[in-house]
C-alpha cells in the first residue's frame, strides 16, 4: 500500500486485484477489504503524543489475569463536555504498549490496536505482533514484523506503486458520475 496524502493504491496478490481511491471513505463497502485505508495503519502502528487540550486520567486495570495502566485521554468541548478520545494501555510488568484505543465523537470504536512480542530492532523496541481492529469499518488486520530497518535512507521509488500485469483494477470509494445525455445539461 502507498497513499500520497489524498489517494491510496494496493497490491493484493492473494485475490489479484490492485485497489486504487481516496484516503477517506465517503460510504463503507460491504466488500471489508475496500475499507482499508493508510491512515487506520498509521495510526495504530504510531502512537500519537497528547494534545495540549487533551487530559488523562490514569486507571490501576489489575485483578488475577491482568495488570495494565490504563491512560484514558479526554478532551473537553468547547460547551465544556468531557469526551473520551482514546485509551491506552500499557503492560504493568514491562510498561511496554500493549493496547490502544481510538473513539468517535460518540464514543464508537473507530481503531483497536494490540500490540505484543516485542522485539529489539536496530536498538528501537518495537511490536512484531499488532492486531488491527476497526468494527465499524468490519475488518480486521494482523501484521506480523518480520524485518525492519530503523533510520535507513528511503528513497522516492518505495513510495510508488505500480499495477502489476494481469491484476484486476478495482476504484473503492470513488463516486463516478453518470454521463450526461446528449442534449441534456448535467445537474
Amino acid at each position: 500500500m502507498v497513499s500520497n496524502g489524498i489517494d491510496f493504491k494496493l497490491y493484493v496478490p492473494a485475490k489479484n486485484s490492485f485497489l486504487v481511491g481516496r484516503n477517506t471513505i465517503e460510504k463503507p463497502s460491504e466488500n471489508k477489504l475496500e475499507n482499508l485505508r493508510p491512515q487506520h495503519f498509521l495510526e495504530a502502528l504510531l502512537v500519537r503524543p497528547l494534545e495540549p487540550d487533551e487530559k488523562v486520567i490514569l486507571e490501576n486495570f489489575t485483578d488475577e489475569d491482568n495488570a495494565f495502566y490504563i491512560l484514558h485521554v479526554v478532551h473537553q468541548s468547547g460547551s465544556g463536555q468531557l469526551q473520551l478520545v482514546r485509551t491506552i494501555w500499557f503492560n504493568r510488568v514491562d510498561l511496554r504498549l500493549a493496547r490502544q484505543i481510538l473513539l468517535d465523537s460518540a464514543g464508537n470504536i473507530l481503531t483497536d490496536a494490540r500490540y505484543s512480542n516485542w522485539r529489539d530492532f536496530d536498538g528501537v523496541a518495537f511490536p512484531k505482533h499488532i492486531e488491527i481492529n476497526r468494527p465499524h469499518d468490519e475488518y480486521a488486520v494482523v501484521l506480523e514484523v518480520q524485518k525492519m530497518d530503523i533510520n535507513k535512507g528511503i528513497s522516492d521509488d518505495k513510495f510508488v506503486l505500480e499495477q502489476p500485469a494481469g491484476t484486476k483494477l478495482q476504484r473503492v470509494g470513488l463516486t463516478i458520475p453518470a454521463p450526461a445525455s446528449k442534449g441534456n445539461p448535467p445537474k
